[in-house]
């Protein structure tokens, strides 16, 4: 559906006008927005410093919705499943396909969860996966706090600096 208004044309006439949902810059300018499919205002209407923070990259495997994810390099900024041996730099909230544009979320809360218990640390398990229990001893593995569950289906994510099993 459609949120549509009148309003007064400059020639005096009434108009029916549709409210835009996303912007394309200075020529959505004076017009009404209307919210989303998901009832939400689509970030393109905020500054580019409000809002969360997000990078586009390639991935360069499936991903499971969320997951979280590792940059790699190559001259491209590619996003990759986190496994215990890469650190998560950022989670996905729908899956992508491999080859696809992920938009990855770098701060903030990961909602795409299930099975969470409110309160508890989680940590980087295999696969991208957010587990309950930190990483066992194994050399040149890590271990990293993801972050704290909100809720059953909200882990809040803040990039902690993972820490490297090594010999000494």
């Amino acid at each position: 559906m459609t949120l549509r208004f009148l309003t007064k044309a400059a020639s005096g006439l009434q108009q029916l006008v549709n409210a835009i949902v996303a912007s394309t810059g200075a020529t959505d300018a004076n017009k009404i927005i209307g919210t989303n499919a998901q009832g939400k205002l689509d970030t393109s209407f905020l500054p580019d410093t409000i809002g969360k923070a997000i990078v586009s990259a390639t991935a360069s495997e499936a991903l499971p919705a969320g997951s979280f994810i590792s940059f790699t390099s190559g001259g491209v900024e590619l996003a990759d499943n986190s496994d215990a041996t890469k650190p998560a730099q950022g989670f996905v909230l729908e899956a992508v396909a491999s080859g696809d544009p992920a938009t990855v979320y770098v701060t903030g809360i990961n909602t795409a969860l299930s099975g969470l218990t409110p309160g508890s640390p989680y940590f980087l398990g295999t696969g991208g996966q957010a587990t309950a229990t930190a990483p066992t001893f194994a050399i040149g593995t890590i271990c990293q706090s993801l972050g704290y569950a909100q809720s059953a289906t909200e882990l809040v994510f803040e990039f902690n600096e993972p820490v490297e099993f090594a010999n000494q």
